[in-house]
Order: structure tokens, then C-alpha cells, then sequence
């Protein structure tokens, strides 16, 4: 875990030494991450907004269930609100655990889709009707929410393609 800094040489330092490894492991743990999100120095104010973006392609273990929902829980107190992107390898646990992160915390569900050309095949969301646009995109929409406290619909010359009958509200 590392703290917030403002200090962008020390973040992009910190990032530069940071690797992955391995994967293909399943499940993973989560709640491990998640519980570290409210030990963080965040600011204050009536004017900040707390996000985290939480990706994962595996749930958690069976037996941490608990301690996941605990993880959920402990965000929501810290007044976190859990942006959720789930990648390749998605199951229908974890999209229900993440959805439901969403929904507790008032974040919002994101995933991948297989219009990304990136990673290994994509499970299509349990939900009715979604717009597509690029993760960044949707990312940088997300944050702009939570600042402005309102939705924020995708620009339409950046959807790449429409499930169902999605509203912009």
C-alpha cells in the first residue's frame, strides 16, 4: 500500500517499480485491497470527492466472503465511493460482488468489453442496456461526475456501440 502524495515524481517513481505477475490464478482476494482503502490519508472538505477504482477479473475466495462484505462496508463508512472495473475472467460472482460495491457505495459498475481487443474474452454484463466507449473515456466520465455530483452521459461521437435502450439520464 502507498499513500496519496502530492509529490508527481515520487507517484510516478512509486508506479515505475510496481509489477504484475503470474495471473491466471482464481479466485483472487480483493477484500485484501479494498481494506486498505479507508487506512489512506484522503482529504477532507465538504468539496472532495473519494473514489477508488477497484479492477479485478476473479472473485474472491468462498470463504472471505464475509470479509469482503466487510471490506464493502468499511468503504461505504469512510464515505469511499468503489467505481468497479471488471476485466477478462469476469465470473458471475464477481460481477455480482462488484455491482453490488457499486450500488452500496453509490460508485458505478464498469466493464470491459470484448470491442477492447484486450485480454481474454469478456462476459457480457447481467444488465439491460449499456453504452460502449473506451475505459478511459469512461473513467475520466466517472471522476466528473463525482466532482460535479450529477450524471454525466458519454459523448456520443465516443460510443462505439449501444446495448438495449440506454437512457443519458
Amino acid at each position: 500500500t502507498f499513500d496519496f502524495t502530492a509529490n508527481m515524481q515520487d507517484f510516478a517513481a512509486t508506479m515505475g517499480q510496481q509489477t504484475a505477475n503470474n495471473g491466471g490464478d482464481y479466485p483472487e482476494s480483493p477484500e485484501l485491497g479494498l481494506e486498505q482503502l479507508p487506512q489512506l490519508a484522503w482529504r477532507t472538505g465538504p468539496s472532495v470527492a473519494r473514489l477508488a477504482f477497484w479492477v479485478g477479473d476473479a472473485p474472491h475466495h468462498d470463504q472471505r466472503g464475509a470479509a469482503m462484505k466487510q471490506a464493502i462496508l468499511d468503504t461505504l463508512a469512510a464515505n469511499i465511493r468503489l467505481y468497479p472495473v471488471s476485466a477478462s475472467g469476469t465470473d458471475d460472482l464477481l460481477e455480482l460482488t462488484m455491482r453490488s460495491a457499486a450500488e452500496v457505495t453509490g460508485g458505478r459498475y464498469l466493464f470491459l468489453t470484448d470491442d477492447s481487443g484486450v485480454g481474454d474474452p469478456h462476459k457480457v454484463p447481467e444488465i439491460p442496456c449499456f453504452f460502449v466507449t473506451k475505459l478511459a473515456k469512461a473513467l475520466v466520465r466517472a471522476v466528473a461526475m463525482e466532482v460535479s455530483g450529477g450524471y454525466i452521459g458519454p459523448d456520443p461521437a465516443d460510443v462505439i456501440r449501444t446495448v438495449g435502450a440506454p437512457s443519458s439520464r
